[in-house]
């Protein structure tokens, strides 16, 4: 038996101007993705047997076919422009592939199935093959995570690769990759890659065209190891001179501040800088030598933090984005922050270890907040390393709130983490930012449920909220503060509060719209919370934290998570260090 397609091919004109290509029509695709495999495909009998392929591959036509015609040709729908995308969805703007446009070994696979339905569809797959330009490699899935010579060889177009750490490359080497692809890449991203050595690093860095590099190494090996070193630095110097965009993680210890000074005197296009934990690395002042950034995420460059001197002490007026401790602005920082925060868009402050630095944040946002119209996030937080307890308390107070109430009218999401703040404060936001959409008052402990309802009432457009540790949140004042404030809450954090059961049962009743509820170390909670968030909770209820929760035992943890995903739903429980 064979299989064949019903509808006629047509051509489609790629958009560079060269050659038809015949292409089944995207129309039909997308007109007959609900139906069963039989309206879609014509069965001619010609042994009494189907063969064991086409046995097995009949579920697997149906379930692709949906989208097919979204992936299958990019370019006949106008959209392999887009595949190579840069941001990864973590709202920070920098680095990553977009994993909605790529094209994966997986999907690979797929169509590699689908070429042996007949010559046409075989055709199209070879063409739309040759007009991939962004490619992901790499999964969890056995037999999808390999980089093979016939994809060197059927895709000399890539100009966007992702490499994770399952990668194999199956019959070709590095060198290989780099021989194909590095003379157009524009984008590469290496995620955990860690089975590369340096040699390899630096071959793949060597591409004229880059503008966009992320690579996060391991961080479970020694830093020592990792084979991102000084080395690969000096090659990204001397090959990358239009870098516009870099993400880096877990380097070698040798990875220091000369280290990224090649890199930033060789690449002047520099606009956008994240910096994880790189161990080596206690200076970052000759990123204020870069002309063209706008953004700059140092937060979790650890080794910033045991500086003995403030490193950004003079900023671009350029800057959009701001995410670091206090302590690496210093006094000279933020002076120089209040002169250039026209742009900004987006402002995070560690405050973690900040005696004393407070107030100097305090006074530089008093002086900021007339002038930040275009800021939507600010955030002033303790460390996200230390999550099982409170944040440290700061003298961030109503002054401040009041200022950035008033002056930023453009604001969607506020993170005040142990502020000294209070219900004046939480008044004064009510009436200035009505379009609110996250509020995280994590730890701050001067407000009562009164000022939060105040809040919540006005601001009907909070989807997100953040009440964690707050002292004063037991199930009786949770009862009145959201009673009718639940319509839009869609992501809600209670870790470290005293809500009990019966609190857990009635806001699942409440919050329809909810996805996300985070109870960590709500140690009032037995597993009859668990029970009710089954029974009662909303319909698209898919992630819920119980870490360190006392009462709560796994055996019902799992048990509930098997039943509703037997029911058909997503649901995920992280249940870190329960009985």
């Amino acid at each position: 038996m064979s299989l064949t397609a019903p509808f006629r091919t047509h051509e489609v004109m790629q958009s560079s101007g060269a050659s038809t290509t015949s292409f089944p029509p995207l129309g039909k695709l997308g007109s007959l993705s609900r139906r069963p495999v039989g309206a879609l495909f014509t069965w001619k009998p010609r042994r009494p047997r189907m063969s064991a392929f086409q046995r097995a591959d009949t579920a697997l036509v149906d379930a692709m076919v949906p989208i097919m015609g979204l992936i299958l040709f990019p370019k006949a729908m106008g959209a392999a422009d887009a595949a190579t995308g840069a941001d990864d969805g973590c709202g920070d703007g920098c680095g990553g592939l977009n994993a909605q446009a790529v094209c994966s070994p997986g999907m690979w696979w797929v169509c590699a199935r689908f070429a042996g339905l007949s010559s046409e569809w075989a055709l199209a797959i070879r063409d739309w093959r040759r007009l991939v330009t962004a490619l992901s490699v790499g999964s969890c899935r056995a037999g999808h995570a390999n980089l093979t010579a016939p994809m060197l060889r059927d895709s000399p177009l890539v100009e966007a690769l992702s490499l994770s750490s399952s990668v194999q490359l199956i019959g070709i080497t590095a060198s290989d990759v780099a021989t194909a692809w590095a003379a157009r890449l524009k984008e590469l991203c290496l995620w955990r890659t860690d089975q590369f050595t340096a040699v390899d690093l630096r071959l793949l860095v060597r591409a004229p065209q880059l503008k966009r590099l992320a690579t996060h190494m391991c961080p479970g090996y020694p830093a020592a190891s990792s084979s991102f070193d000084a080395s690969v630095a000096a090659e990204i110097a001397a090959w990358c001179s239009k870098l516009e965009a870099l993400e880096l993680s877990h380097p070698a210890d040798d990875f220091g501040a000369d280290a990224l000074r090649l890199i930033v005197d060789g690449c002047p296009r520099l606009a956008r800088v994240k910096l994880g934990d790189c161990r080596g690395l206690q200076d970052v002042s000759c990123l204020t030598q870069c002309t063209h950034l706008c953004h700059i995420d140092v937060e979790e460059a650890y080794s910033l933090y045991q500086a003995e001197t403030p490193q950004l002490i003079s900023l671009s007026p350029l800057l959009e984005v701001l995410r670091c401790a206090a302590q690496t602005l210093g006094a000279a920082g933020l002076a120089s922050l209040t002169r250039c925060c026209s742009r900004l868009t987006r402002l995070e402050l560690n405050l973690e270890d900040c005696v004393g630095r407070s107030s100097l944040v305090s006074i530089a946002l008093l002086s900021m907040a007339p002038a930040m119209k275009s800021l939507v996030h600010l955030a002033l937080k303790g460390d996200d390393r230390h999550a099982n307890e409170p944040p440290e308390d700061h003298e961030i107070g109503d002054d401040v709130l009041r200022a950035v109430a008033a002056g930023c009218r453009g604001l969607k999401t506020l993170q005040l983490e142990g502020a000294a703040i209070t219900d004046a404060g939480l008044s004064e936001l009510a009436a200035c930012q009505p379009a609110l959409t996250s509020l995280s008052l994590s730890a701050c402990q001067e407000i009562s449920p009164k000022g939060v309802e105040e809040v919540l009432s006005a601001c009907a457009t909070i989807n997100d909220l953040d009440l964690s540790w707050d002292s004063h949140l037991t199930t009786v004042t949770a009862l009145r503060l959201f009673g009718g404030a639940q319509a839009s809450i869609t992501k809600l954090n209670l870790c470290g509060t005293e809500i009990d059961d019966s609190g857990v049962e009635t806001l699942a009743r409440l919050f329809s719209k909810l996805e996300h509820l985070n109870l960590s170390y709500c140690n009032d909670m037995t597993d009859a919370a668990i029970k009710s968030l089954m029974r009662h909770g909303a319909p698209c209820l898919s992630r819920v934290g119980l870490d360190e929760t006392d009462q709560i035992t796994w055996d019902v943890c799992a048990s509930t998570s098997f039943e509703l995903r037997n029911n058909g739903r997503t649901f995920e429980i992280t249940a870190y260090r329960v009985n």
